[in-house]
């Protein structure tokens, strides 16, 4: 069994200039397992502090127990089996869910990387993760990412008409609105400190812009962090899952405010505009 890999570092990001050139056909691959120390191990409630979850929670959030899989997925991108850049990297989707109780004790964890070609050289990846504990998974993650073709910038109307294409908020009728926060200039940096997730699009302008985005954009985990913390206090119990589609990014600085959609366990992020951000589903663990 492979040791956990070092957590990220912003000089990590230097391991993955070579992708920016690579090239060929993508294949599908299995990597693990790796050996996890234990889930609550870690400074998981300054993380829980930062984004704003409730002071007396009993054990680390879903969110928490996703940033362990962080460090083993970079080394999984870094394979060659993979032909698209690092650079821009983006979330689509991401879906996490506890399977069954967890002990103290350390946890595997197994990735399986399926890659799709798409238009113009990019790759669509879907990365599913397995947590297991004693032959036993008890925690399990699927996601969805976008790579781009080395050296390739998004083309801003490619973009632009793609958001446009996005459920728009006014058609899904936001209902109560749960929770409002204000995101700084400096929120990706302070993010990828917590997370290690240090892509530059997240960062400042001038790094957001070498990779095609006119300002810095929130990480997809960080609002699906707060989502979860507001959610669970709303909801007065940790969750057994959630999940995002992310539509639109949210830029930075701005702001995002998460409503009701009116159906039961679906809710929506609206960015500063009220433009949808993402949709997100939550299921609450058992009482």
């Amino acid at each position: 069994m492979k040791a956990s890999p070092s957590a990220l570092q912003p000089w990590s990001l230097l391991r993955a200039l070579p992708t920016l050139w690579r090239h060929g056909e993508p294949q599908a691959f299995e990597t693990g397992p790796w050996r996890l120390p234990p889930p609550g191990s870690g400074n998981w409630r300054g993380f829980a502090a930062a984004l704003g979850y409730a002071e007396d929670l009993a054990e680390p959030p879903l969110c928490w127990q996703f940033l362990q899989l962080s460090p083993a997925l970079f080394e999984a991108l870094l394979d060659r089996r993979l032909s698209a850049s690092l650079g821009g990297l983006v979330h689509l989707s991401q879906r996490i869910e506890r399977l069954s109780p967890c002990t103290q004790g350390p946890s595997e964890l197994r990735l399986a990387l399926q890659p799709e070609a798409q238009p113009g050289g990019a790759l669509q990846l879907r990365v599913n993760a397995h947590w297991s504990q004693q032959g036993r998974d008890w925690l399990h993650s699927e996601g969805l990412l976008l790579l781009r073709a080395g050296a390739q910038r998004p083309p801003r109307e490619r973009r632009e008409a793609r958001e446009a294409r996005a459920p728009r908020a006014a058609r899904l009728r936001p209902g109560e609105r749960l929770a409002q926060w204000q995101l700084p200039a400096d929120a990706g940096r302070r993010y990828a400190r917590l997370s290690g997730d240090w892509n530059p699009i997240h960062l400042w302008p001038q790094t957001s812009r070498l990779l095609g985005f006119e300002q810095p954009i929130v990480h997809g985990m960080q609002s699906a962090a707060r989502c979860e913390a507001e959610l669970m206090r709303h909801l007065g119990r940790p969750l057994h899952s959630l999940a995002l589609q992310f539509r639109r990014r949210l830029s930075l600085p701005g702001a995002a405010a998460l409503h009701d959609s009116n159906a039961a366990g679906r809710y929506l992020l609206l960015d500063q505009d009220g433009r949808l951000a993402a949709e997100v589903d939550a299921e609450l663990e058992a009482a």
